[in-house]
């Protein structure tokens, strides 16, 4: 008898231990929460791919104490509202995202809501502004880089979308840089990004001088050159805030609109801008193959097909008179007189067009083009027919 009452002293203060430690294991959890111990911050844009890690623990400890204490919104966002994304990793393995617009509003993916807290945008700011200085271009004046980057030097030109790099030789140039690449390696690279030589302009940053300036550069070797072993024959032509094209000294609409896009402030411009103005700015991308353009301005209704035969078909278009015609409650019309020029059957010969397009109003008030009325930008008419010119030509006013 005394043997049982020894097994069930020993059972029992068996059972009290494991009680007695499962309550001090509780008791620890409820005082213990995980911290953020990094913070991965990339932009929503695919077609900016910078990435940078946050790992300072004061923004992070900030950032975890607003994040506990706000308070939620529910609903959804729109994809063309989101600038940023941060990946959150706690230090237990666990792993959050949000997503932010340009006004740092946060949106909180594993809740399904807007988080509610004025001081968790000022955190924002401090955790995203080391990516921003490092991916994006200065805004400087042509009359400035000029003097930043004298004939006869190098610079080094990173391609936005691609984030390809490469190495530059000024030539010359007097309203911009005429360039040559320095090496035949670094022909090769700038080949890369455009697959074959062409006039369409691209977002670049240029690095001379100790800074980083938003520029816009074509991919055509023309004109003469300086290198020899480079096998690239002639130059091409990089662009900056105000600077301007050769023959005419007119300012290059599609240059300065890439060069926003390398300065980081390409859809606030758009946002902005009036109904003539989006609508210029919709056709220049169209012309130079820019997505991030056409889908900002478009109301999310564009065929992927459509976008297709344009990259591919359109050569260049130039623009003419655009005028707002008609107005109403929600939708405007702009007209335009615009010249297009597609690759086949023949390059030079140009098409001259009347077109319509329509901006409707969304939810939040803002007029967005009706993306189907591109369609007729790519039919070939007869009685629209010009004589053919030497295109080339025209684009060497670069």
């Amino acid at each position: 008898m005394n043997l049982e009452k020894r097994y069930i002293f020993i059972l029992l203060s068996l059972i009290s231990f494991i009680l007695i430690a499962i309550l001090i294991l509780m008791f620890n959890a409820s005082w213990h929460t995980a911290s953020i111990q990094k913070a991965e911050i990339v932009f929503y844009l695919p077609e900016y791919k910078g990435k940078a890690t946050m790992t300072y623990q004061p923004w992070l400890k900030n950032l975890q104490e607003y994040y506990e204490q706000a308070e939620y919104i529910t609903g959804a966002y729109e994809d063309k509202d989101i600038f940023w994304k941060i990946d959150l990793e706690y230090d237990d393995g666990i792993e959050k995202v949000l997503v932010a617009t340009r006004q740092m509003e946060i949106y909180d993916l594993s809740k399904l809501a807007w988080i509610a807290n004025e001081k968790i945008p000022e955190v924002m700011v401090g955790l995203v502004k080391p990516l921003e200085e490092s991916f994006f271009g200065e805004t400087i004046d042509w009359n400035k880089v000029d003097q930043l980057f004298p004939r006869k030097t190098q610079a080094q030109v990173r391609d936005v979308e691609t984030g390809q790099i490469f190495n530059i030789f000024r030539y010359g140039g007097t309203n911009h840089v005429d360039v040559e690449p320095l090496t035949e390696a670094d022909t090769q690279i700038l080949k890369g990004i455009y697959g074959e030589w062409g006039w369409k302009r691209r977002a670049v940053i240029v690095t001379v001088g100790g800074k980083q300036i938003a520029a816009s550069m074509n991919g055509m070797p023309h004109g003469n050159g300086q290198i020899a072993e480079n096998k690239f024959n002639g130059h091409f032509c990089i662009h900056f805030t105000n600077s301007r094209v050769h023959k005419t000294g007119r300012v290059d609409e599609g240059h300065q609109l890439m060069i926003s896009k390398s300065a980081g402030n390409l859809l606030s411009k758009l946002d902005n801008a009036s109904p003539v103005e989006k609508i210029g700015a919709f056709l220049i991308a169209v012309a130079n193959n820019e997505l991030m353009t056409v889908r900002h301005l478009t109301n999310n209704i564009y065929s992927e097909d459509i976008w297709n035969r344009l990259k591919s078909e359109i050569r260049f278009i130039s623009l003419g008179e655009i005028n707002e015609i008609t107005t109403t409650d929600n939708n405007i019309q702009v007209r335009v007189q615009a010249t297009v020029y597609f690759f086949t059957p023949n390059r030079d010969i140009g098409y001259d067009k009347e077109l319509i397009f329509n901006l409707n109003e969304d939810i939040r008030g803002d007029y967005l083009v009706n993306f189907s009325d591109v369609v007729p930008l790519l039919a070939r008419n007869s009685d629209e027919e010009k004589e053919a010119i030497a295109l080339d030509k025209f684009f060497c006013d670069e």
